[in-house]
């Protein structure tokens, strides 16, 4: 199948690769490639009798009802699932040999419409275009696309800078207010996923490429981390280098007896964190950092007030991944609150790629947590927004305990569940639990107080034990964690200090 490629006029793929600014006098696209979620779009047109049209004829997207059309359904897409909805549209019709042809203006056009102006949403929509291409099986073609959307997206974000410097004097041109339409800057998942997609084809010009592409993402970051920041990665390089589980005695006497290291290589590792220990700090206090000062006797770190678990694998001579300087090798959080599976990337290869896989819902998360009241039914799916976003859980009652007062059914004052994440939101189990299932998590103290769990014993403390982190630690668990692309399945098991609680809660059988 030939690939149509994009025909710049002032400006090429051979001056991106040469990493040359675009230039602001270069034309627009007018030439059209391929996008393969498009023809989703032609597919779900109906003529006024309400037959589908998109099998017989290829949309024409000049046609303004055509793209009315379009930019509802991408609009729906969003609604419905968020980037996720977007995501799997664009994949609707990988297999398929219908292709639309749409220029670089006509896309951003549909998502400026669909997004409603919303910058952050118009980069979503965008992104998810471009998390497409590391799915799709053709990864030449793919790599192709990614290529040549991120080579727009960069000249377009370029030149609305420049239409903004220069008319900023309130001109109200209609070129100038389609070039201001073009701003919607690119961050880090933005390189990180076409990293990945370029990077899947092997051959020698797309490696050029993805190296090209992660120097670029580099930059980018390292420019939004600030002066003081980089000094510091700049320092971080000219230490000696060792591995996690060499240091992990050191670890655990900062972090907590709870902190281990279930799998680690070259490229990253993958721990188990202590409840009340947060990943990572933006800006590090006394209270967060490693001085000489939080040495026993014996020369040992004492446990930190407030180390992030971050800042403990730095001061370590653990090496993390820079590509994102605020948070070094991040490519997921729990909650300061909750333990378990963690991975960090030790290297940006790693973790550009690895932002990828859990952006494109490859990563599969399974929590237990302890609840009260007892959900009513045994297992189901919940889907319902958390922060405002669409989020999507299903969950399973492991065990229940002890009995609602004048319930009939046993459905118990308290359970234990397991509960598997479809979707990253930020406190997405918590949320579901609390408003979903109209069961709180146990010790959560921001969304606990939803349903009071009157027929709840008077528990054990949980932060008896002055060797843990007694800060914000609630009854949920990160238990397992697989990414099958990088031969990543461990799990970890529930934190010793659960015991007494589910021994009192065991006890009221």
């Amino acid at each position: 199948m030939m690939i149509h490629r994009p025909i710049y006029v002032a400006f090429s793929l051979n001056h991106w690769r040469q990493g040359l600014t675009p230039p602001t006098t270069s034309r627009r696209i007018t030439r059209r490639w391929p996008w393969p979620w498009a023809a989703s779009f032609a597919s779900s047109i109906s003529d006024s009798d309400g037959h589908n049209t998109g099998d017989s004829q290829q949309l024409n997207s000049s046609n303004n009802d055509d793209k009315e059309s379009l930019i509802q359904q991408m609009e729906y897409s969003y609604n419905v699932g968020g980037s996720d909805g977007v995501l799997n549209l664009a994949l609707s019709t990988a297999e398929q040999q219908h292709r639309l042809l749409l220029s670089g203006d006509e896309l951003f056009q549909i998502v400026r419409e669909a997004s409603k102006g919303q910058k952050g949403v118009a980069a979503s929509m965008l992104n998810a275009c471009m998390a497409s291409n590391c799915v799709r099986p053709n990864v030449e073609t793919s790599a192709a696309d990614a290529l040549d959307l991120l080579h727009f997206w960069e000249e377009s974000a370029a030149a609305a800078v420049v239409s903004n410097n220069k008319n900023n004097g309130g001109n109200d041109s209609q070129q100038h207010q389609q070039q201001l339409l073009f701003n919607v800057k690119l961050d880090m998942v933005t390189y990180s996923l076409a990293y990945a997609a370029v990077s899947r084809d092997q051959s020698d010009q797309s490696k050029n490429d993805a190296e090209m592409i992660l120097e670029k993402g580099l930059r980018l970051s390292k420019k939004a981390a600030g002066s003081k920041r980089r000094k510091a990665l700049v320092a971080q390089r000219r230490r000696s280098i060792d591995t996690a589980i060499d240091r992990i005695h050191d670890l655990q006497s900062i972090l907590g007896k709870e902190f281990d290291v279930l799998l680690e290589n070259d490229d990253f590792l993958v721990v188990q964190k202590p409840a009340g220990v947060v990943c990572s700090h933006k800006f590090v206090t006394t209270a967060g950092k490693s001085k000489k000062k939080n040495k026993d006797k014996d020369g040992n770190n004492k446990i930190s007030n407030d180390m992030s678990l971050v800042g403990a694998l730095l001061s370590c001579n653990v090496p993390l991944s820079t590509l994102n300087p605020e948070s070094q090798g991040l490519v997921h959080r729990l909650d300061r609150g909750t333990s378990g599976c963690i991975l960090l990337a030790k290297t940006d290869d790693l973790h550009a790629k690895a932002v990828a896989e859990f952006y494109c819902r490859k990563a599969n998360k399974k929590y237990l947590t302890l609840v009260s009241p007892a959900p009513t039914l045994d297992q189901g799916d919940l889907d319902s927004l958390v922060g405002g976003r669409p989020a999507r859980s299903s969950f399973r009652v492991v065990e229940r305990f002890g009995k609602t007062a004048g319930a009939v059914a046993p459905v118990g004052v308290a359970a234990l569940v397991e509960m598997s994440t479809f979707t990253g939101r930020k406190h997405q189990v918590r949320v579901h639990a609390a408003q979903g299932l109209q069961s709180p998590v146990i010790n959560d103290s921001l969304y606990g107080k939803t349903v009071a769990a009157k027929d709840l014993p008077e528990l054990p403390r949980v932060d008896d034990d002055p060797s843990l982190h007694s800060k914000e630690r609630f009854f949920l668990h990160a238990a397992q964690l697989a990414l099958p692309t990088f031969g990543v399945e461990v799990e970890a098991p529930v934190p010793a200090w659960w015991k007494p609680t589910l021994d009192a809660l065991r006890a009221m059988q």
